[in-house]
């Protein structure tokens, strides 16, 4: 292999190393939001609070939330769509 050639594969490496670094921060964000997104749901207090223990208006900020992160209405959710 010439030095040229040795010189274009490393390149080509580096812009494949670099791709799968920005996928894989991609995911990390993505996995993150689901992770606070679970958080949510799963800590009573906080919407508690929010809601006036009203279970109705609770699971509706779960389902907004749900659609902000996602897109789409959360399947359970009867206002969606």
């Amino acid at each position: 292999m010439s030095d040229f050639a040795a010189y274009m594969n490393a390149q080509e490496k580096t812009r494949t190393a670099r791709a799968e670094r920005d996928y894989a921060g991609v995911k990390l964000g993505n996995a993150r939001i689901f992770e606070r997104l679970a958080m949510i749901k799963s800590q009573h207090e906080p919407l508690h609070e929010k809601s006036g223990g009203d279970r109705a208006v609770r699971a509706a900020m779960i389902a907004v939330a749900f659609f902000v992160v996602v897109g789409r209405w959360p399947e359970d959710h009867e206002g969606g769509e």
